[in-house]
């Protein structure tokens, strides 16, 4: 039999949790002095002891391991529970370090932004791209990777299978509820479905052409794909760029690590230039904002407003004319009267060119402006 202080010891617990024990009755010494009131364990308790503190440690109530104890319930019950408490654990410690690197990669990007990094965003022409691919709404966007998971299974990696890629439907960004697009893209001019688990199937169709695709590229798991995102949100800004589209996320490297480390992703966002009053609106408040304004008005009153008012009047008189049913000779004289030197024609085209070159040259110095303030 051992004392309290040695049995405490033993299980590596507190003497004051095992008089705690004795007293609601959950671990009982083995045998109490009648005159001393010294408490005494048997080695035989131990196990007794480690069932009370396994069932604690699943989140039982006290009363409820009394009752489970009572019970008799047998060990291979507790391990199944404690193997259900353990993937448990270790789901909300996934959680956890997804939180963690999800807080870095935004502070880095914020360190970034302050040391005016270099912005790594390429313009590409993306032509048609053949892929095969499944659209649908999965409840979250773990789902969505396990069938990204199936469609690199269910096709080789190999000629005419190429790299896979995700789109994102939906307008806004959800964690439920997600409008996806998944597959791979393909060198074929068609290809038979290819079955997927349950219902789902790869089919094939042809992602549309993209004349001016905004890329960059994250090297991190999915949770710093947002850092690729703002590099483009900057660079269209300060490139007087707007969005023009859904964007894709290109696999270039598949994570082969637990935690996604290794995973490279492409993102292509369709983009078109911004309208100089847009880029003035959008400057609103900023030092840039009275050039853009004045490229704005520039170019709507100088070369937009022209051509309404001037030349498209002009060119409908001459159409009217049908100057081409005349003979060559009268023909080029009435071209002349409208169009030749010194004719209202070539005067209003010369304030549109002037409109358009002083407005361009406006917004050069914008651009020169925002290097030299780096």
């Amino acid at each position: 039999m051992f004392t309290v202080g040695e049995f405490s010891r033993l299980a590596q617990v507190s003497k004051r949790l095992l008089r705690y024990y004795d007293e609601i009755g959950l671990l009982k010494p083995i045998h109490t002095e009648p005159l001393t009131g010294y408490r005494y364990y048997s080695a035989e308790q131990m196990s007794h002891l480690n069932w009370i503190l396994a069932l604690k440690e699943l989140g039982l109530s006290l009363d409820q391991i009394q009752r489970m104890l009572s019970d008799n319930v047998s060990t291979d019950e507790i391990q199944g529970m404690l193997l259900l408490k353990k993937a448990e654990i270790e789901q909300q410690l996934q959680g956890e370090l997804k939180r963690i690197r999800n807080i870095e990669t935004r502070l880095q990007s914020i360190r970034n932004a302050e040391a005016g990094k270099p912005l790594d965003v390429i313009i590409k022409q993306i032509p048609a791209q053949p892929v095969l691919s499944v659209r649908l709404v999965v409840e979250s966007f773990d789902v969505g990777m396990a069938i990204l998971r199936q469609i690199r299974t269910a096709l080789p990696e190999k000629s005419p299978y190429g790299l896979c890629f995700l789109i994102c439907h939906d307008d806004d960004i959800v964690e439920r509820d997600m409008d996806l697009e998944m597959g791979r893209l393909i060198e074929a001019k068609t290809h038979p479905p290819v079955p997927l688990h349950g219902d789902l199937q790869l089919r094939f169709r042809e992602l549309p052409a993209v004349a001016t695709m905004a890329t960059t590229v994250v090297k991190g798991a999915l949770e710093t794909i947002h850092t690729g995102y703002a590099e483009i949100g900057r660079w269209a800004e300060v490139n007087g760029y707007r969005f023009a589209g859904t964007p894709r996320e290109i696999t270039l490297q598949a994570p082969q690590a637990s935690d996604g480390r290794d995973l490279i992703t492409e993102i292509q966002f369709p983009v078109e230039p911004v309208r100089l009053p847009l880029a003035a609106v959008l400057h609103w408040g900023g030092p840039q904002f009275p050039l853009l304004a004045a490229a704005a008005v520039l170019h709507i009153i100088g070369a937009n407003g022209v051509t309404v008012a001037g030349n498209i009047p002009l060119n409908n008189k001459l159409a009217k004319i049908e100057v081409s049913q005349l003979p060559e000779a009268e023909a080029d004289q009435i071209r002349k009267e409208f169009q030749g030197p010194g004719t209202p024609w070539m005067r209003l085209h010369a304030v549109r060119t002037l409109a358009a070159i002083a407005a361009t040259a406006l917004v050069f110095i914008v651009c020169l402006s925002k290097g030299l303030s780096k």
